[in-house]
């Protein structure tokens, strides 16, 4: 969700935040800001309002001469431009969207001191063919980026999937003015319907699909471009511009944050239905796909068809166009489980099917209409109709019992009930006789916990008392807490960060990795419906989320719960994948298989575990390798498939590795040789097609003396080798525990080595 910080100070009275302090006021309240842009930076004291004074020709050539508050300039330009015309310049020192910086600099032999500004090279709009060229009344002393709507900052948030109240402006201003104990403003929209009536019917079949559809026909409206503030403002906002009624609706959908949807009147047959469609039925949609439907999805229909897929997305047939002279403006109440299950049968997200599965309310129904039916009639000069308001019964607002002595006891807090009921009234929770009456955007509130840690929000975390208090949590037994702990502590200085997942997964998730997994029978949503057969299908999301966040991938670790083979137990998981944070000494840039492989080995190294690799497969997995300990199957690891990837909305490669850990071994010592060792190192080509862990066992089963160990230190391919090869370059270790070696025998044996390894149909480099 993107807010502009301009928006959010013009809508809330006297809110004296700077911008820095609003980012960290998000940050504080549980809105993570994972984008913040000064979008003057680069701009301000740089770009100015110009006019064309004088204009000279040579060949395709334009030399002018524009005329700032700040100087004049000679510019060098082949743009549509004349005499007059008001421009935004750019002087030496501007940084464009695109990166480039501007610079004097001469084109054939004339000194060119800046450049005339396109709406895309300053980023407000795809437009490229043509510069801006600014309204003629336009004061040439006033700062241009106000009228580009650059003078600003802009926030992209993460808003959690139960707060569909922050997916608009409004809510977002409703609850930063709660934590400042601030009031909103009202937005300008209609008062009254004070508007004739007109006869138009309305059906709604389906009310478990729809609680209430808001229909208003606004007649006789001058379909065009929209004003230039607001193609801008969608444009940073992430919308493209289509036409003045559509960018109305998508700009009220991003402030209200209610969805709505504009109907050619004309193109409707006799009346709008809302019903489940037919099998069979087809709709050409707005992005020119032609989508075949079913019974399960939520339709807008007219006498004889679809005309849009309700929550979703509208039919083409029925679109705004030039030539549109009458509209129906739609805004509706729908079940977000049907337009959730919808989206994912459709395989398609929009703007609006992703507010409307987070959940929306009744007051905004009727509010954003009305809001845009005002904008309509400013910008559009329609001529508005009474709203036709459709729907079986009214939602009232939800009603919850609270008792002050839990809250206190869960924070640790010592509040009055005047406190308490202070807090709750900021957010706009009244206390109604002995229950508290929740407002319409804050369906997320259902118990005392909700308000409990709404409470401690409003407070200040680093208000809460501190209680050192330990207490047991979990049923795990002292040998297996201890094997995990080990575990976890032995890959900390590893770079691997310890997550703690929930043990719940969708349904969608849970196929990929287990077939007989175990599917919750009450649900408390979609996406936590089946209890988890492996730790890695909740640490991908973790994974996911980082790299989307931040650019960067990571090596993540947790043991916990998981439910196979119909039974629980815990196990460890480990997911590897992602963009490296390169240091000074590091060459690869991506995380591999190599390093988590590595890493398995000399954790169980650590453990005292005896184990061996085998090639395996999994459904989930390109390639996998099998671990076994004293020849009991104790986990994996391996590649996930691209389709998995996909699913979890990851672009890079990634590794994954589960174990069922028991105890630590018993430790064994040796005596230390007193003699030195030799090392040799030996390449050996192997083809792409095959698996290294074939050649590692084939190392490891040598009969021969002396070899006291190995290691790989070297993975090349390149032009000095065939392309379906890969070299290996080991390392061997020859030691004498009584005496020592010389280099002949050591020669001796290592020829021995490679002539082994050679019968074995490996390729062995030699120089």
């Amino acid at each position: 969700m993107r807010v502009l910080y301009n928006d959010i100070k013009n809508l809330i009275e006297n809110f004296n935040l700077s911008p820095y302090q609003l980012k960290e006021l998000f940050e504080n309240i549980g809105i993570e800001v994972e984008n913040f842009i000064d979008l003057s930076e680069g701009l301000k004291d740089k770009v100015f309002a110009g006019i064309v004074k004088d204009l000279k020709l040579d060949g395709n050539l334009k030399i002018l001469k524009v005329w700032t508050k700040v100087g004049e300039f000679q510019i060098i330009t082949t743009a549509q431009v004349n005499i007059n015309d008001k421009v935004v310049l750019a002087l030496e020192g501007t940084k464009l969207k695109n990166g480039e910086e501007i610079r004097k600099k001469y084109i054939k032999s004339y000194l060119s001191e800046g450049m005339l500004l396109s709406e895309e090279e300053i980023g407000i709009s795809d437009i490229s063919d043509r510069v801006i060229i600014l309204p003629s009344d336009f004061d040439l002393n006033e700062d241009v980026l106000n009228y580009l709507q650059l003078n600003d900052y802009l926030y992209e948030l993460y808003i959690f999937p139960n707060r569909g109240d922050l997916m608009g402006l409004l809510g977002i201003c409703y609850e930063i003015a709660s934590y400042l104990n601030l009031s909103v403003k009202d937005i300008e929209m209609i008062k009254k319907e004070n508007f004739e009536d007109v006869n138009f019917p309305i059906e709604i079949e389906n009310n478990e699909g729809c609680f209430r559809y808001v229909g208003r026909i606004i007649k006789n409206v001058n379909v065009s471009d929209s004003p230039s503030y607001l193609r801008y403002k969608l444009y940073l906002l992430g919308f493209r511009s289509i036409n003045n009624i559509v960018d109305i609706t998508n700009y009220v959908m991003w402030e209200i944050g209610q969805p709505l949807h504009a109907f050619d009147l004309e193109r409707i047959n006799e009346k709008i239905i809302v019903r489940n469609a037919r099998d069979g039925e087809t709709i050409k949609c707005l992005d020119n796909v032609e989508r075949k439907l079913s019974s399960e999805i939520l339709v807008i229909a007219d006498k004889y068809k679809p005309v849009a897929i309700a929550g979703i997305i509208g039919g083409e047939e029925s679109a705004i166009s030039n030539d549109t002279k009458h509209i129906l403006l739609e805004s509706a109440y729908f079940n977000k489980s049907y337009i959730s299950r919808a989206s994912r049968m459709l395989k398609l997200k929009t703007e609006s099917s992703k507010r409307f599965e987070k959940g929306l309310n009744w007051e905004f129904v009727e509010i954003a209409s009305k809001r845009a039916s005002y904008l309509i009639s400013k910008i559009a000069n329609g001529i508005l109709f009474n709203a036709i308001d459709v729907y079986k019964n009214k939602i009232e607002k939800k009603k919850i019992k609270v008792y002050l002595e839990n809250v206190n006891k869960l924070l640790g807090l010592n509040l009055n009930q005047i406190e308490f009921d202070n807090i709750l009234n900021r957010i706009g929770i009244k206390k109604i006789e002995n229950e508290y009456e929740i407002p319409y955007h804050r369906d997320d509130l259902e118990n005392y916990y909700d308000i409990a840690e709404e409470v401690c929000k409003h407070i200040g975390i680093e208000n809460i008392p501190s209680n050192y208090e330990a207490k047991i949590i979990a049923n795990i037994s002292k040998i297996k807490k201890n094997v995990y702990e080990n575990a976890i502590n032995f890959l900390f200085p590893r770079g691997y960060y310890e997550a703690k997942t929930l043990s719940l997964i969708s349904e969608q998730k849970a196929k990929v990795f287990y077939d007989n997994y175990l599917k919750i029978s009450n649900p408390i949503s979609l996406d936590m419906s089946v209890y988890r057969s492996y730790i890695i299908s909740s640490l991908l999301d973790s994974l996911s989320i980082n790299i989307r966040r931040n650019g960067y991938g990571l090596k993540l670790m947790e043991f916990g719960n998981v439910f196979r083979e119909n039974k629980e137990f815990e196990s460890l998981g480990i997911v590897v994948g992602g963009k490296k944070v390169k240091s000074y000494f590091e060459k690869e840039e991506y995380y591999s298989i190599y390093e988590l492989k590595g890493d398995v080995e000399v954790l169980l190294n650590y453990l005292n575990y005896n184990y061996e690799f085998k090639i395996s497969q999994r459904a989930f997995l390109r390639t996998c390798l099998d671990i076994y300990s004293d020849s009991k199957l104790i986990g994996f690891l391996g590649e996930l498939k691209r389709s998995v990837l996909k699913l979890y909305d990851i672009k890079f490669p990634v590794y994954v590795c589960e174990i069922e850990l028991d105890e630590i071994k018993p430790s064994y010592y040796e005596e230390f040789s007193k003699f030195p060792k030799i090392e040799k190192d030996i390449s050996i080509l192997l083809k792409k097609s095959e698996y290294y862990i074939n050649l590692e066992n084939q190392l490891k089963s040598l009969n021969v003396p002396y070899l006291y160990d190995f290691y790989l230190i070297d993975v090349y391919e390149g032009p000095s080798i065939d392309k379906d090869y890969r070299s290996f370059t080991f390392r061997l270790v020859f030691l004498s525990k009584e005496r020592t070696l010389r280099d002949e025998e050591v020669n001796e044996i290592f020829m021995d080595i490679i002539n082994k390894i050679e019968q074995m149909g490996y390729k062995v480099r030699r120089i």
